[in-house]
């Protein structure tokens, strides 16, 4: 009898469970419907975390090559700038050797044509040259077109 009664009221049991009311099925379903929508949320900022955490990875690894890149362009730029220093050195060395030696060649040369035009740069010859001119007399046209040529010679020696 016990075992009878205890049949009945689990299948009476089940039955009541099956028999749930339209509200009960509405909050079961919602209830469900949040709990999935609580799991997708999970995932989603699971899945956001490790992006984030990747990007970061990445950005960290980004910024170390950069700096490791900028430190040895820096050693590639002061071993270039000492080298370049060092051509700068011997150019401007050269660069004053050459010109003493022009100067010297243009000197060897005007005593070599035994020009009669001063040196611009000797303010004595200039005037002593300019008194002459002005006490010289030029009787012919050839004779004022060469003082013309050469007071035009000795402007240009004087502008350069």
């Amino acid at each position: 009898d016990n075992q009878d009664s205890a049949e009945f009221f689990e299948c009476h049991q089940k039955k009541a469970e099956k028999k749930k009311t339209k509200k009960q099925i509405q909050e079961e379903l919602k209830a469900q419907q949040l709990e999935e929508q609580r799991i997708k949320e999970e995932q989603e900022k699971k899945k956001k975390e490790e992006e984030d955490k990747k990007r970061a990875e990445e950005e960290k690894k980004q910024r170390e090559l950069d700096e490791k890149l900028a430190a040895e362009e820096a050693k590639r730029l002061i071993a270039e700038g000492s080298e370049f220093a060092s051509w700068d050195q011997d150019y401007a060395k050269g660069l004053v050797v050459l010109k003493e030696k022009i100067a010297k060649e243009e000197e060897n040369s005007k005593v070599l044509l035994a020009s009669p035009l001063p040196d611009p740069k000797n303010i004595k010859d200039l005037n002593a040259f300019l008194s002459l001119w002005n006490d010289a007399k030029e009787s012919t046209l050839e004779e004022c077109v060469n003082t013309c040529q050469n007071s035009e010679n000795i402007s240009k020696q004087i502008v350069e």
